[in-house]
């Protein structure tokens, strides 16, 4: 498998404690890509695992909504990871 995040959303500035990221998931090789695992980091700490199913042939994209949180006040380093394709390591 291999799979990858195509474009996403920076957050610059969040005004309450959570917020949706919004994704692009791309299959980049030759077989179909049916499920994932985003995993959510934020300030460097594992927060959340958001499952993602669907069908992505090889070359297509997919959009996907991420929902973050719990934001410190201030400025937050999100990183989402999609992982754990069709149930096993990218």
């Amino acid at each position: 498998m291999n799979a990858s995040l195509a474009d996403r959303t920076v957050i610059t500035e969040v005004c309450s404690e959570s917020a949706n990221v919004e994704v692009r998931i791309r299959n980049e090789g030759f077989s179909d890509i049916e499920s994932g695992e985003f995993q959510v980091n934020i300030n460097g700490e594992n927060v959340d695992t958001v499952g993602w199913i669907g069908s992505l042939s090889s070359g297509e994209v997919a959009n996907a909504t991420i929902p973050v949180g719990p934001l410190a006040p201030g400025n937050n380093v999100v990183t989402i990871i999609f992982q754990n394709v069709n149930g096993g390591e990218d």
